[in-house]
């Protein structure tokens, strides 16, 4: 059981373990290096704009589809031809 020391409060205590808790955390941040750094950060950009430039690609794909698609029922559509069957 946590015990407070005599004359303490115990929002004192726990503002001091709080705060020691804190500077732990950011020195154990601290010791991360740059090269590590740089590096998950330059992964993070690659695999998101990968993504970007994969899904960019399939949109477009499928719009250039879609739309050569409808021309050509529209086309079938004018000359009055029965529609394919699948």
């Amino acid at each position: 059981m946590f015990e407070v020391a005599p004359g303490r409060s115990l929002a004192i205590e726990i503002e001091q373990v709080s705060a020691f808790c804190v500077f732990h955390h950011s020195s154990i941040r601290a010791h991360r290096t740059f090269n590590q750094h740089f590096a998950m950060t330059a992964f993070w950009h690659f695999l998101i704009w990968a993504c970007v430039i994969w899904y960019s690609t399939i949109t477009i794909y499928v719009a250039v589809r879609g739309v050569s698609d409808i021309r050509s029922m529209l086309k079938r559509l004018r000359e009055g031809a029965p529609p394919e069957e699948v």
